[in-house]
């Protein structure tokens, strides 16, 4: 092992290790909360897929040790499998974070066919990214041969980039039309998109970022693979955010009606008397429970 592996490996096992951290801690705090959901038959897709995600990417972390130093025993499927789960997160966080911006825009049709199809072209390159993977074992040099395809890669990097960038874009249209930043009294809507834009823009920024170290071909492979470990960091603590945001949403139903019931084709009104002043105690919980039932359809 040469010398800059030497210094490189400490450091990259350390940012690693930190991602298993995250994405461990992700995932014992999602599985209760999504069989709890399952239970009371609520929908269960956002939860889920944090569930899938932090187990995808736990998957992957715990392969970077044996993927750094590959044997003959783990060289192929190691890394094959390394491939698979590491375009299953991303795809999962793609998916969120654009099913997120869905919500926000109140399901608008034109909104969702992008978004499938960004997602069905990220997924199109991550195929195409593992078909055309070369992994041999070099028995007389005792090394692992990987050889991935320079275009897959670029593309399907280039696709997340286009899915972080549409949903950020998505938000910050919803926050303008809404009266940017404190319409009606920071309602759900307000509150998603002001999250997913937040989650959004700083994906967007970190995959940027490491496009630029990949593709200028100034940095080596043991940079790139601490710039790849703090981009997992990233990611996997933004996708977490949601345990963290819906905990505050929860906290605070008074704020989230005035954009999910007030208007006329909501689809949760709220009964007669119900307005924005609360008159009457009756009409501020018959409120209220409008507001729960908006918040648990949507699974937020």
């Amino acid at each position: 092992m040469s010398s800059s592996e030497l210094t490189g490996l400490p450091l990259a096992a350390l940012v690693f290790g930190l991602c298993i951290d995250s994405s461990f801690k992700g995932l014992i705090t999602s599985v209760p909360r999504f069989m709890s959901a399952l239970q009371r038959r609520e929908p269960v897709f956002l939860m889920g897929t944090l569930v899938f995600f932090n187990a995808f990417a736990l998957a992957n972390f715990f392969l970077f040790l044996p993927t750094y130093s590959p044997t003959h025993s783990n060289c192929v499927v190691g890394n094959y499998f390394g491939a698979v789960t590491y375009h299953a997160f991303m795809i999962i966080f793609d998916m969120f974070i654009l099913n997120k911006s869905y919500i926000t825009t109140r399901h608008n049709k034109i909104f969702l066919v992008l978004a499938v199809l960004s997602i069905a072209n990220r997924v199109g390159w991550s195929v195409a990214d593992v078909f055309l993977l070369q992994i041999s074992w070099d028995d007389e040099g005792g090394f692992c041969n990987y050889q991935g395809s320079a275009l897959t890669g670029f593309y399907y990097n280039l696709a997340d980039t286009i899915c972080d960038a549409f949903a950020t874009g998505a938000s910050i249209v919803v926050l303008c039309m809404n009266g940017l930043p404190f319409h009606n009294g920071f309602d759900l809507f307000t509150k998603i998109a002001i999250e997913n834009a937040v989650r959004s823009l700083l994906a967007l920024i970190i995959n940027v970022v490491v496009m630029y170290l990949v593709y200028s071909h100034e940095y080596g492979v043991n940079g790139l693979i601490i710039a790849w470990g703090f981009q997992d960091y990233i990611y996997v603590n933004l996708m977490n955010m949601e345990l963290f945001y819906k905990e505050i949403r929860a906290a605070t139903p008074s704020n989230i009606i005035c954009s999910i019931d007030l208007r006329k084709d909501s689809q949760f009104p709220v009964t007669s008397g119900g307005n924005a002043s609360l008159r009457g105690s009756q009409a501020g919980k018959e409120t209220v429970v409008a507001a729960q039932t908006a918040r648990q359809s949507m699974g937020v």
